[in-house]
């Protein structure tokens, strides 16, 4: 690894400036060097980066609940407004659309005022979101709904922005652990939402005269909302205290273009890496996920089983989060990587060879399709921060979070034709082979480095 790969000096070894100390989000001052490295700034330093994390932890439970429960209900809005249920999953996909074309503009914010600011307004845009939402379930009118279902998948990406949020203070061999326990606190949110948003809040809003689903966008807009307020307590900024203690002023920083980030993941072949695993495993997840009720429908499974499999994808793909971290950390972001992406094959081989009739074929796939996107995610993102210097990184991530977004977009556009066109099993079977041709690139550079070869398969 180049030293360019290696980033910024972690604060717990920094020693030349407290992260405490911020004065300012806009000036970033030179570190003083002759701070010494064993003063109680490490201290301070060690309870920011905790500060930081549980903040936003916090954060994320409530942005997923109102991602989660928003998607979860858009489709079925969107019916009750056109009577087309087709139309209803045609808008549901303008969610992948939102959270794909916001990466690179919430980036873009970020680098300019940091990590707090860009995710406060990509909560309060996703809250924009929801209450359009709702006031399209008032005058009956489906645009109004595919138009905040677009906003509202801001929300996921501000969701996906903290994971690296969560990371600009810590050492590189801490990255995955600590990506893996946001994740893990973002499975409270996605796995409460719906149930809340379509259950107790759809019922309250019914017995005082509302309409079910104008309560659950009510909810959803409160969620994003709280969220956006957590965001409020990130001071001072994990991002610009990252810079501070790198030496970078507000001068010395790069604000590279889209293209100038693409050319740099990749130029840089664990960049590279990094990227594809992310964006296999996303396409994977969503192209199975999208199409895996309907095909449990057609052997007549009742819509109780059919949830229970959904659950068990949610599980697969947070709950075990923490623990891919650890394993991420002890035997690297490669072989994490290379694990997810076989894991991912076998999980969409098992769902392309379940017959329809067959839940617990399903349960199994779905799950392991979610635990090794949990992997790729995780340990790609690890990986791909690790390999950028601080100057270089913002860029680099809303780069490579547009192209993991944008793959998930096509995989949901893509699956219901593929399934017309073959069937479930052929679209399944063939979006495993895109992890598992993944893994095996990055099995085999993990080979050639263990046997001493400076080359790269990628």
């Amino acid at each position: 690894m180049t030293a360019e790969a290696t980033g910024a000096a972690p604060p717990e070894a920094a020693g030349e400036a407290s992260p405490i100390a911020v004065a300012s989000e806009d000036a970033a001052p030179a570190p003083d060097p002759s701070v010494d490295a064993a003063s109680p700034d490490q201290a301070q330093s060690k309870a920011l980066q905790r500060r930081t994390l549980f903040t936003l932890m916090a954060a994320v439970v409530f942005g997923g609940a109102g991602t989660a429960g928003g998607f979860s209900a858009i489709a079925v809005l969107v019916e009750e407004i056109s009577g087309s249920e087709s139309l209803g999953g045609y808008v549901a996909s303008g969610f992948a659309v939102g959270s794909a074309s916001a990466a690179v503009p919430l980036a873009k914010l970020m680098e300019r005022k940091g990590r707090r600011v860009g995710l406060r307004y990509g909560y309060l845009l996703a809250m924009t979101g929801a209450l359009a939402i709702l006031l399209s379930s008032v005058v009956n009118l489906w645009g109004l709904a595919a138009a905040g279902i677009v906003a509202l998948g801001v929300g996921s990406a501000s969701g996906l922005a903290a994971r690296f949020a969560a990371i600009d203070l810590v050492r590189p061999e801490r990255h995955a652990r600590n990506i893996g326990m946001l994740i893990w606190a973002t499975t409270l949110g996605a796995v409460a939402g719906p149930a809340i948003a379509l259950g107790p809040v759809a019922d309250l809003a019914s017995l005082i005269g509302m309409e079910s689903l104008t309560g659950t966008y009510l909810f959803i807009a409160v969620a994003f909302l709280g969220a956006a307020l957590i965001c409020e307590r990130l001071r001072p900024d994990p991002l610009l205290t990252a810079r501070r203690i790198a030496g970078l002023s507000q001068h010395q920083r790069k604000r590279p273009t889209l293209r100038q980030s693409l050319r740099r993941i990749v130029r840089v072949p664990e960049a590279l890496m990094a990227v594809s695993a992310m964006s296999a495993g996303h396409f994977v997840m969503v192209a199975v996920m999208v199409m895996a009720p309907l095909h449990m429908r057609e052997g007549q499974h009742e819509l109780r089983i059919i949830g229970l499999a959904v659950s068990v994808h949610v599980i697969g793909m947070y709950a075990f989060s923490p623990l891919v971290g650890v394993i991420s950390e002890r035997f690297g972001s490669m072989g994490a990587i290379a694990a997810g992406g076989f894991i991912s094959f076998i999980g969409a081989e098992t769902t392309a060879y379940t017959p329809p009739e067959n839940s617990l074929g399903m349960f199994v796939g779905l799950g392991l399709v979610g635990l090794g996107w949990s992997f790729c995610l995780i340990a790609g993102s690890s990986l791909l921060t690790s390999t950028v210097s601080v100057s270089d990184r913002i860029g680099v991530q809303g780069a490579a979070d547009l192209l993991m977004n944008g793959s998930g977009a096509l995989a949901g556009f893509a699956a219901g034709a593929i399934v017309g066109w073959q069937d479930f099993q052929f679209m399944s079977h063939y979006s495993g082979i895109i992890t598992v041709v993944v893994g095996a690139i990055v099995t085999g550079n993990i080979l050639l480095r263990r046997f001493g070869s400076r080359r790269n398969v990628l």
